[in-house]
């Protein structure tokens, strides 16, 4: 299901499989009203145009996605892990140690994108 593009919506570019299925997971933590806000494309973009960099967040494990798993599970339940922080505003998985080096990007995306897939918390 495509993003409604007359509300604010969130597209995300995964680099691989194992980052699509963490976004799938983070996408079955929004709200039914809100999923569509949220669009997991195909494939990443090798290179971001300039005139969109600012409305762009780079996030992803230390190493491979793959290495989270035996601390926290399937790719789906990470991505839903990480979608409870956002929504609750905590960072028990964002913590993590293959995840914590995302700390800048994580707060600059909570002030952009939270309000639009966690308008009510």
């Amino acid at each position: 299901m495509s993003a409604n593009k007359d509300r604010p919506h969130v597209f995300v570019l995964p680099e691989d499989d194992e980052n699509r299925q963490l976004a799938t997971g983070f996408h079955l933590q929004l709200d039914q009203n809100i999923s569509r806000q949220f669009d997991v494309q195909p494939m990443a973009r090798s290179k971001v145009p300039a005139h969109l960099s600012d409305r762009v967040f780079v996030l992803g494990a230390l190493q491979e996605p793959k290495d989270l798993r035996s601390d926290l599970g399937s790719c789906e339940a990470i991505g839903l892990a990480l979608a409870k922080d956002c929504r609750e505003k905590t960072g028990t998985t964002w913590g993590h140690r293959l995840l914590q080096h995302n700390a800048g990007e994580l707060a600059r995306l909570r002030d952009h994108v939270r309000p639009i897939l966690f308008p009510a918390t």
